[in-house]
């Protein structure tokens, strides 16, 4: 962070989230009082997910979402209906996999064309498909964005689109549902009409704003390393105590931590540990070996508040990284 100095036109944040084609919760009623049965539209279907992956800057800029539906074959009629720029793809369980996060990486760069005079900070979550990709890493090391990966169990707190965008998002999906049940009686949703329903929600929450607002509480921009309380790493600190027996940093290893000034000094030794694995990218593809560390050189389970926050946007490497390749 400090060697590139970004600024939060170059921040931006990735993650999936789930929709279905059944509400999850119905909405408020107003009713009269002492009326005891109260009817509402809902659909008796149990539901079939579909994948929507959204990314926004950290000063409002919003990217066309990603639909992965599931499905071995495309249709045309789930190719309209979505937010402008909408990219469609299938996955015959309706994940997101090594090759899908490849065509969303090749989608992003063509809307916020990166470059070595404006390279760019991309923040996700540690699944597999985003840590043990190469050929995603290669793709964004070829065209100036750095990945950096959150440590597990702590997006509901790092990660903006999860703070500040899916809970909203998912109030209005279901808004949509209802209302369109309404004006349809006796037909349930379609997959067909997810991208509409998807689009109608996201045109009612996709605003600066929000965007902004979410990147505040995260403290990515601008940051702050003091906005989460002691009292929240508490638990951290007792799994902390618990592990002072484990080796030191290294391939296959973590260390705790209990002191902010140790931070300091893994953090500097993790960070080069992993830029020395980074650079041999480009050298061979063959996977090697497993690096588990979830910000540099600290365990999981035993960060406190000075290496967190200055783990995540200050050693400007790839956190989480599941590969290492021989050089």
């Amino acid at each position: 962070m400090d060697k590139v100095k970004y600024t939060p036109v170059q921040i931006y944040n990735m993650d999936e989230t789930a929709v279905s084609n059944v509400q999850k919760r119905t909405q408020k009623i107003v009713a009269m009082k002492k009326k005891h049965q109260i009817g509402a539209v809902s659909s008796a279907e149990r539901g079939t997910n579909t994948i929507v992956v959204f990314s926004f800057g950290a000063v409002g800029h919003y990217l066309p979402p990603m639909f992965i539906f599931r499905r071995k074959r495309m249709a045309d009629d789930l190719k309209s209906g979505g937010p402008p720029g909408s990219h469609i793809e299938c996955q015959e369980k309706g994940w997101m996999d090594l090759d899908l996060f490849v065509s969303w990486i090749q989608q992003f760069i063509r809307h916020v064309k990166p470059s070595e005079a404006n390279p760019i900070l991309l923040i996700f979550d540690g699944h597999a498909s985003h840590t043990s990709n190469l050929k995603a890493i290669e793709i964004a090391k070829t065209y100036n964005i750095v990945m950096l990966s959150l440590p597990p169990h702590y997006t509901h707190k790092l990660q903006p689109l999860d703070v500040g965008f899916f809970k909203p998002f998912q109030t209005y999906y279901d808004q949509a549902i209802e209302s369109r049940l309404c004006q349809q009686p006796g037909f349930g949703i379609l997959p067909s009409d997810i991208p509409s329903l998807v689009n109608t929600a996201f045109s009612r929450h996709a605003s600066i704003e929000s965007a902004v607002s979410a990147f505040r509480k995260c403290s990515i921009w601008p940051l702050d390393v003091n906005i989460f309380p002691d009292a929240e790493y508490a638990a951290t600190d007792i799994a902390c105590r618990e592990t002072e027996s484990l080796s030191p940093i290294g391939i296959n290893n973590t260390i705790p931590l209990s002191s902010e000034s140790s931070c300091a000094s893994v953090v500097s030794t993790s960070s080069v540990a992993l830029q020395s694995t980074s650079k041999c990218v480009t050298s061979s593809s063959s996977v090697s070996t497993t690096v588990t560390a979830s910000v540099p050189g600290i365990s999981s389970t035993c960060i406190n508040k000075t290496a967190l926050m200055t783990a995540i946007l200050k050693t400007g490497v790839v956190l989480n990284g599941t590969a290492t390749y021989n050089s």
